[in-house]
């Protein structure tokens, strides 16, 4: 929250159980590092409708590092997201740093590959709708996807942004997440 606030973004936390009447107040809305979880799953969830239904109005969803870790298998299938997503809690350590596979996307066009996320999760399977800009080194996993859906937007990223973490995400890519989602006012939902 710090580092998006610190890039000049008014933001909001919002409760997790938020309904498509409280999205509509905000063009961006971020689903935190770690929402795919044992206790949160079920609430994403039974809100994909009223998601896909923000998206589709013109809203910009940024979804952060799923992380279904405690799920069954490690794997989950993350309905809240428009288009087909089915993840894995796996991670190559030697994917970071990631490289861009498409530089002509209005996120990576102009940035080195070495700022953005690297696939701490493992997309094991997703629609063809899904723009792969960025992917590991070694796997070629995905690290960040980009949809259209309706009048609006969805940003996956595969990795969590904090500047400690093994493959740190550079604030430059967080603010092309937030231009290219065609920024606003900021809610995060929180967990």
């Amino acid at each position: 929250l710090d580092r998006i606030g610190g890039l000049g973004y008014s933001i909001t936390t919002i409760p997790l159980d938020s309904t498509l009447e409280t999205w509509l107040n905000y063009s961006i809305i971020i689903l935190p590092v770690g929402h795919a979880n044992l206790t949160n799953y079920a609430t994403f969830d039974a809100l994909a409708d009223d998601l896909h239904m923000y998206v589709n109005s013109g809203g910009g969803l940024w979804v952060g590092q799923p992380n279904p870790y405690q799920m069954p298998s490690g794997t989950a299938d993350i309905t809240w997201v428009p288009y087909a997503l089915t993840l894995q809690y796996e991670y190559n350590e030697s994917d970071c740093p990631p490289e861009v596979s498409d530089a002509t996307h209005c996120i990576t066009q102009g940035l080195p590959s070495t700022i953005f996320s690297f696939p701490a999760d493992n997309a094991i399977s997703y629609a063809d709708d899904w723009q792969v800009l960025v992917v590991g080194n070694t796997t070629n996993r995905p690290g960040v996807m980009f949809a259209e859906y309706g009048s609006g937007k969805v940003l996956v990223e595969f990795s969590h942004p904090s500047p400690f973490s093994g493959c740190p995400i550079d604030d430059a890519a967080l603010q092309r997440y937030l231009e290219c989602l065609d920024s606003g006012t900021v809610a995060i939902s929180e967990i």
